[in-house]
């Protein structure tokens, strides 16, 4: 089975040095590449079975739009597992560390490429270590988040939408001052120190997607 591959890369010579010597295996085919991954998000992914992505590259909303089309490999320029773990978020298959050898990292596309996913064993210990944290991290903020009254986490989602507090009021049909306690009360039941940080947390969390509040209920 012969795989389609497109690459991502701001480095032309790298680029150049990668399709060469990817060029001369049986199972591979050098489709699309591209400077940026705007560029190749835009393109046609039909036929491309997996996407080489530099991880100077990795902006999330981007990524995932490839993620959504095509299996992603992260070509990792240093040996860290943060740019891993944000690409995995988003939906990469893993990545590969510009250290590969060629039959380890043709290996590694066509595992991508079959679904399957792929870690660097040497970033694998570290890896875990991240997202173990990271889960720890969103239990914790589930339990606060649990702590919010019903009118707080509408204030709070709506912070994380980017409203300011006097459209906050209008949309839930409340004084300023009434958002202003909101917004100070889950600011402090949530460990923020400010509306930035806030606004933030709500949309690392997802809170800023919730369904749109409403007025329904009396003010308060």
């Amino acid at each position: 089975m012969t795989f389609c591959l497109a690459i991502a890369d701001e480095d032309n010579m790298l680029r150049s040095a990668l399709i060469e010597y990817l060029n001369d295996s049986d199972a591979l085919t050098i489709g699309p590449t591209a400077d940026t991954l705007s560029e190749l998000a835009a393109g046609e992914f039909s036929a491309i079975d997996v996407a080489l992505v530099s991880s100077r590259l990795t902006d999330p909303e981007l990524l995932a739009d490839v993620s959504a089309k095509t299996s992603v490999l992260i070509l990792l320029k240093q040996a860290s597992g943060s740019d891993l773990v944000s690409a995995l978020e988003v939906g990469a298959m893993g990545g590969v560390t510009m250290t590969s050898t060629p039959a380890a990292l043709l290996a590694n596309i066509e595992a991508a490429a079959r679904g399957e996913a792929c870690v660097p064993r040497g970033l694998l210990g570290g890896l875990l270590q991240r997202l173990i944290h990271r889960n720890r991290e969103l239990m914790a903020a589930d339990q606060k988040l649990a702590s919010l009254s019903r009118r707080e986490r509408e204030v709070f989602a709506l912070l994380g939408q980017g409203l300011e507090i006097d459209e906050i009021a209008n949309r839930l049909v409340v004084t300023p001052q009434t958002v202003r306690t909101h917004a100070y009360n889950l600011m402090t039941k949530l460990g923020v120190h400010s509306r930035l940080e806030a606004v933030r947390l709500a949309q690392e969390l997802g809170v800023a997607n919730d369904s749109q509040p409403g007025a329904s209920n009396a003010a308060g």
